[in-house]
C-alpha cells in the first residue's frame, strides 16, 4: 500500500491549473479523434434538416397555390347543386384517408406535412389580405403572430404609401414591416425540379407517390367543404370531392363535370 502509483490521465482528457483553478479539458488528440465522427454526424444531420426543410417548403408553396384556385371563389347555382346530387356514381376513385396516410408515413412526419400545408395556405391568405409578396407575408407572420391584423394592415398601407410618420404611429410593427420588405420585397417565388429530390429524400423511395396521395387528400378535403358550402348533400359531396381530387380543378369544372351534369343524363 505504501507504493501508491499515480493513475495515468485518460488519453482524451488532461488537467491543468489556470489562475489557481484546476481545469479539465480535452486533449488535442481527443479533438482530432472525435472530430471526424462528430463532423460526419453533424453533416448528416444538417443534410437531413435541409432536405426536410426544403420538402416542407415545397409542400407549403404548393398549398399556397390552392388558395388562388378559382374553383373556391365560385358559387354553385342551386339547380346545379341539385344536379350534383342527382348525377353521381359509386365508382369514385380511391383517395386514402388521413389515417391510412398516417399508417404509411408515421405520425410525426405527417404532422409536419400538415403543418407545412396549413402554413403555406395561411401565408398566402395573409399575403392576399395585405397585398404583399408571399415571402414578405411569411416574415410578417413570423414576427407578428398574434397581433391584430387590422393594425398590421394599416401599418403596411402606411409603409407602402411612404408615410414618414408610420414608425411613430406603429412603432416596432412598422420597423418589422420595413425589415420584411427590405429582405424579401424584391424576391419572386419559384419551385424548381429539385422538389422531387427533396420529397424522395424526406419520405424515402416512395416519396413522390406518397406526396401525390397527400395532395389528393388535401384537394378532396377542400372540395368537400366547397361543395357542402354550396348546398351539395353529404353523399354527393363525398363522391365529387374525390373526383375533383383526381382531376385538375378548373378543367374538371368546365369540361368533364358539365358533360356529366347535362340534362340528357
Amino acid at each position: 500500500m505504501g507504493n501508491t502509483r499515480e493513475k495515468a490521465a485518460h488519453h482524451m482528457w488532461e488537467a491543468e491549473k489556470e489562475d489557481g483553478k484546476l481545469r479539465i479539458k480535452r486533449t488535442k488528440y481527443a479533438d482530432e479523434e472525435e472530430s471526424l465522427e462528430e463532423r460526419k454526424a453533424r453533416r448528416a444531420a444538417s443534410r437531413h434538416a435541409a432536405r426536410e426543410e426544403s420538402a416542407m417548403g415545397c409542400l407549403g408553396i404548393w398549398a399556397a397555390s390552392l388558395v388562388d384556385d378559382p374553383l373556391f371563389s365560385r358559387e354553385i347555382a342551386q339547380p346545379i347543386a341539385k344536379r350534383f346530387n342527382a348525377v353521381r356514381s359509386d365508382d369514385a376513385p380511391k383517395v386514402h384517408t388521413w389515417d391510412e396516410l398516417r399508417g404509411a408515413v408515421g405520425e410525426e412526419k405527417l404532422a409536419k406535412v400538415r403543418n407545412a400545408i396549413s402554413d403555406g395556405m395561411r401565408t398566402r391568405i395573409v399575403s392576399k389580405s395585405l397585398n404583399v409578396p408571399f415571402l414578405v407575408a411569411a416574415e410578417i407572420i413570423d414576427r407578428m403572430d398574434g397581433l391584430d391584423m387590422d393594425l398590421v394592415k394599416r401599418a403596411v398601407k402606411a409603409y407602402k404609401a411612404g408615410d414618414k410618420t408610420a414608425s411613430r404611429k406603429y412603432g416596432s410593427v412598422a420597423r418589422d414591416i420595413q425589415a420584411a420588405f427590405a429582405r424579401f420585397g424584391g424576391m419572386k417565388l419559384a419551385v424548381d425540379d429539385k422538389a422531387r429530390k427533396y420529397f424522395e429524400d424526406y419520405f424515402g423511395p416512395y416519396g413522390q407517390e406518397l406526396v401525390a396521395d397527400i395532395q389528393r387528400r388535401v384537394r378532396a378535403d377542400l372540395a368537400l367543404r366547397w361543395l357542402k358550402k354550396n348546398g351539395v348533400d353529404e353523399a354527393a359531396a363525398e363522391y365529387w370531392s374525390t373526383y375533383f381530387s383526381e382531376n385538375d380543378y378548373g378543367a374538371a369544372l368546365v369540361s368533364e363535370i358539365p358533360k356529366k351534369l347535362s340534362p340528357a343524363k
